[in-house]
């Protein structure tokens, strides 16, 4: 997605400067602009979502490998 996002950038600008240089209409390069940079922006934050999950199960995995300190104050109380 982010591959094809770059793509659509790249025709998108070319056919402006294109279409702005013939005087032609630029709505459709606007258009090619605008989905790839919502096409980029959606992959850039679908993997920052799985760099937070990722960081979140592992803090997860962490604190159930190490007692907290209430598990450890009811061990010695015992």
């Amino acid at each position: 997605m982010k591959t094809f996002g770059w793509i659509s950038i790249i025709i998108g600008a070319l056919s402006l400067i294109g279409s702005i240089a013939g005087g032609n209409s630029a709505f459709g390069p606007l258009f090619w602009l605008g989905l790839g940079i919502t096409l980029v922006c959606l992959a850039n934050r679908k993997k920052n979502n799985k760099e937070e999950e990722t960081k979140k199960h592992s803090l997860a995995h962490d604190s159930r490998r190490y007692p907290q300190k209430d598990e450890i104050q009811r061990e010695n109380r015992d």
